[in-house]
C-alpha cells in the first residue's frame, strides 16, 4: 500500500546571514578558493546527481530546465510522473548546479525524483522490496517530511542510510526552518546523511527522536535564508570535492563527509561549543560550511595511520579513508611551530544490515563507536590527554581547539570494525603587526593612506576594513567613508593599503577635517581558513590619534606657532624643491600658495576636539570604553615617503579590540 507522505517544503525567506556585506560565495570560502586556484578549480563535471523534491500542488518536482542556469545540461525524470516546473525545486537547482550560482556549475548529468516516489518505490518502503541500487555521486533533499509513525520513521530512514551505505552516495538533507520547530520526521534524522541548517540558526534544533539514540542535528550550517537553499550549497560544496578526489580514497562518501565536518568554521558563533561526549554544538554542529578550507584538506592528501608511535609526521592538512580492525588503535602525529588552531574530524557509516535478504527487507541498525583524542606527545609519545571525543550515540567525533608549539597525536580507537574518514586541519593564527597613517607620518595635515601589516600571507575579504568619519572638526557626522584596498606580500607578509573616495578634500584623496575611526572585521581577513583572533578598532579613543587636520604638522591636534614655523619653511615652494611640503598643499596642486596660506589661517590658533560631548562611543563588545580590552600595536618609526618628509616621533596608536567571542571546547 502506498504511504501518503505528509511532505513540508522547508521554504520561510527570513533574515539570513551572520557577517552582512558578503554573498554566500564569499561566507563559504568559494570566492577564496577560486582566487586561488583559478581555472583550475574543479566544477564537478562527469559526477552524476539527483535531486529529489517534494512535489507542488500540481505534482511537479523539477526545475525550469529551460533556464539559462541550465544550459547543455541533461535531466532526467527519475518518478517518470511529471516533469513541470517546481518554483521551489527552480530555486534549489540554481544554487546546486546553476551556472551562476552554484559553487559546481559543471554538473550536467541530474536526474530529477518526486519524494513521495523515492521513499514508496525506489527505497521500497510501500512494497517492502530491496532499496533499489542508484548510482548518484550526489543526492540533495531540500524538504521535510513529518506526522510519521515511529515505525515509519525507522523503516524509511533505515532504507535510507541503508542505500547511502552500499551506494556511496554523499546525501545532503534539510532540517526545518524555524528554532522553535523539532527535528522533522524526515531525512534529517539519517546516520549516513549531512543534516543542513541555517547560519542565523533558526532552524530546528532538538534531538532526533525514534531512530537509534537522540543526537543532536544538523551537522553544518549555510548563510542562506531558508534551509532549503543551504542543503544544495553543501551538496555543490561536495561536488568540488567529489570531482577533485576522483580516482582517490578521497571519493568516499566517510571521507568527503569528515572533509565537510573538519572544514567547518565556528569562529562566527561566540557561543559554539561541544563536550566530550556532545561533539557538535546543539545548534550550529560542527560549523558553518567553508569548501575552501574542506578542499584544503583534500589536497592535503591521505596519510595512514600507524598502529604504534608513528615514525613520520601527518601534514597541516590531510585526511585517512581506513577500515579500523575493531582491535588495533591508529595513531596520527603532527607538529605544530606556532599558535595554531586545530580542527580534527571523524566519521563513519551506520551499518543497516537485512536480515532477511531473501524475501522482504528487513533492516537493522548498528553504530560502531569510534573515539577521537589528542594528546601532547612533545616530551613522550601520548604523554599528556589534551582533549576528548568520546560520545557512544553518535556516529562522529570531533575536536577543535588552540594548539601551542608542540609535538602532537590524534588517536582513533573504537569496539567494532568499520570504514571511517578522518580529516584534519592546522593552520597558525594571524595577526596584525602594525597599523601606519601615511607610512608612520607625525603630521595629521594630509592623511592619504592607512597601511595595515599582517604578520603573515592572509587572505582578505570584501569589507574586511571599512572607515567612518566620527566627526568634522566642528560637529559628530559618523558617515561612512567611501574606500580602496590595495594588497601586496612583501617578505611573505600581507600589507593592505586604504586609499579614500569620499570626504577628500583633494585629488590625492586626503581627508578632510575630522575625527576618523578604522575597523577590522575579524573574520573576513584569515591564514588558510583561521580568522583573526579579534575585531580591531582605531579611532574609537583619542590616544589612537586617527584624525585629519590641515595645517597640524605634528599631530598634536592644534594649530600653533610650530605648525606655522613649518608652513613658512615650505611657503612658495613647489614640487621638486627640497622645501616642499605636501601635507601643507591644501589643494594638492604641487605648490604651496596663497590660496593654502589663506587656509592655514583660518586654523591658526584652533583645535581639532576628540569629544562632542556624546563622544566615547566604544567598539568593545558590550559597546562600553572598556580600557582593558585594548590592544596596543607599535608602529613603525618615522621613515622618508618620498615627498620630503620631516621625521618626528610618533604617537603610538592603541588598537581597540572586540572580542569576536572564540571559545574552545
Amino acid at each position: 500500500m502506498r504511504l501518503p507522505l505528509l511532505v513540508q517544503i522547508a521554504f520561510t525567506l527570513l533574515i539570513p546571514a551572520v557577517v552582512t556585506g558578503q554573498t554566500v560565495k564569499d561566507q563559504v570560502g568559494f570566492n577564496q578558493l577560486r582566487g586561488e586556484i583559478g581555472g583550475a578549480l574543479p566544477d564537478g563535471n562527469g559526477l552524476v546527481v539527483s535531486i529529489v523534491e517534494a512535489p507542488n500542488a500540481a505534482a511537479n518536482y523539477f526545475p525550469d530546465t529551460s533556464s539559462s542556469q541550465f544550459a547543455g545540461k541533461t535531466f532526467t525524470d527519475g518518478s517518470g510522473t511529471n516533469d513541470g516546473t517546481n518554483g521551489h525545486a527552480n530555486s534549489v537547482s540554481i544554487r546546486y548546479f546553476g551556472s551562476v550560482s552554484s559553487l559546481s556549475p559543471g554538473i550536467d548529468d541530474i536526474t530529477c525524483y518526486d519524494a513521495n516516489d523515492l521513499v514508496n518505490r525506489v527505497l521500497g518502503f510501500a512494497t517492502g522490496t530491496d532499496p533499489t541500487p542508484d548510482s548518484f555521486d550526489i543526492a540533495n533533499h531540500s524538504y521535510v517530511a513529518n506526522g510519521l509513525t515511529a515505525a515509519q520513521k525507522f523503516g524509511i530512514l533505515s532504507r535510507f542510510d541503508f542505500v547511502i551505505n552500499r551506494d556511496n552516495t554523499v546525501a545532503i538533507v534539510g532540517a526545518n526552518n524555524g528554532s522553535g520547530n523539532a527535528t522533522p520526521d524526515l531525512m534529517a534524522p539519517s546516520y549516513n546523511a549531512v543534516a543542513v541548517g541555517r547560519s542565523d540558526g533558526n532552524h530546528s534544533q532538538s534531538l532526533t527522536s525514534e531512530y537509534g539514540a537522540a543526537r543532536t542535528k544538523p551537522e553544518l550550517v549555510g548563510p542562506e535564508s531558508a534551509t532549503s537553499f543551504a542543503t544544495p550549497f553543501v551538496s555543490s560544496a561536495s561536488g568540488i570535492l567529489l570531482d577533485a578526489a576522483q580516482g582517490t580514497n578521497g571519493a568516499q562518501n566517510e571521507a568527503i563527509k569528515a572533509m565537510l565536518f573538519a572544514g567547518a568554521t565556528k569562529e562566527e558563533f561566540p557561543d559554539w561549543d561541544r563536550t566530550s561526549t556532545r561533539p557538535i554544538d546543539e545548534t550550529f554542529g560542527f560549523g558553518e560550511l567553508n569548501i575552501y578550507t574542506s578542499y584544503k584538506i583534500l589536497e592535503g592528501g591521505e596519510y595512514d595511520g600507524a598502529t604504534s608511535n608513528p615514525s613520520t609526521n601527518v601534514g597541516a592538512f590531510g585526511y585517512d579513508f581506513a577500515t579500523f580492525d575493531g582491535t588495533n588503535d591508529l595513531f596520527y602525529d603532527f607538529e605544530v611551530t606556532e599558535d595554531s588552531v586545530l580542527s580534527a574530524a571523524l566519521t563513519w557509516n551506520a551499518e543497516i544490515t537485512d536480515t532477511n535478504p531473501s524475501n522482504i527487507f528487513a533492516p537493522v541498525l548498528s553504530v560502531a563507536n569510534l573515539d577521537l583524542r589528542l594528546y601532547d606527545s612533545s616530551g613522550s609519545f601520548l604523554g599528556l590527554l589534551l582533549d576528548d571525543s568520546v560520545s557512544t550515540d553518535y556516529n562522529h567525533e570531533h575536536i577543535w581547539t588552540d594548539l601551542p608549539p608542540g609535538q602532537y597525536t590524534l588517536r582513533v580507537s573504537g569496539d567494532s570494525a568499520v570504514d571511517f574518514g578522518l580529516a584534519w586541519r592546522i593552520a597558525a593564527i594571524p595577526n596584525v603587526v602594525s597599523v601606519e597613517l601615511n607610512g608612520a607620518e607625525a603630521q595629521r595635515s594630509a592623511i592619504e593612506t592607512v597601511t595595515v601589516l599582517f604578520d603573515r600571507e592572509v587572505y582578505i575579504a570584501d569589507g574586511a576594513f571599512s572607515v567612518v568619519q566620527r566627526s568634522t572638526a566642528t560637529e559628530e557626522t559618523f558617515e561612512a567613508v567611501t574606500i580602496n584596498v590595495t594588497e601586496q606580500v612583501i617578505g611573505g607578509q600581507t600589507q593592505a593599503t586604504i586609499q579614500f573616495d569620499s570626504h577628500t578634500r583633494n585629488t590625492d584623496g586626503a581627508l578632510e577635517d575630522g575625527n576618523y575611526q578604522l575597523e577590522i572585521s575579524a573574520l573576513l581577513v584569515n591564514n588558510l581558513g583561521v580568522p583573526l583572533p579579534d575585531n580591531l578598532v582605531l579611532g574609537s579613543v583619542e590616544a589612537d590619534g586617527f584624525f585629519a587636520y590641515y595645517g597640524d604638522s605634528d599631530g598634536n591636534r592644534t594649530i600653533n606657532i610650530f605648525d606655522l614655523l613649518a608652513f613658512r619653511q615650505t611657503y612658495r615652494a613647489m614640487v621638486g624643491d627640497a622645501a616642499y611640503r605636501y601635507f601643507m598643499d591644501f589643494e594638492a596642486n604641487g605648490i604651496v600658495d596663497i590660496f593654502d596660506l589663506l587656509q592655514f589661517r583660518n586654523r591658526y590658533r584652533t583645535t581639532i576636539p576628540f569629544s562632542f560631548n556624546s563622544f566615547g562611543r566604544s567598539a568593545s563588545k558590550d559597546g562600553a570604553d572598556d580600557s582593558s580590552s585594548k590592544k596596543q600595536l607599535l608602529l613603525r618609526s618615522s621613515k622618508e615617503t618620498g615627498k620630503n618628509v620631516e621625521t618626528t616621533p610618533i604617537p603610538t596608536l592603541n588598537l581597540k579590540l572586540s572580542k569576536n567571542g572564540r571559545r574552545r571546547r
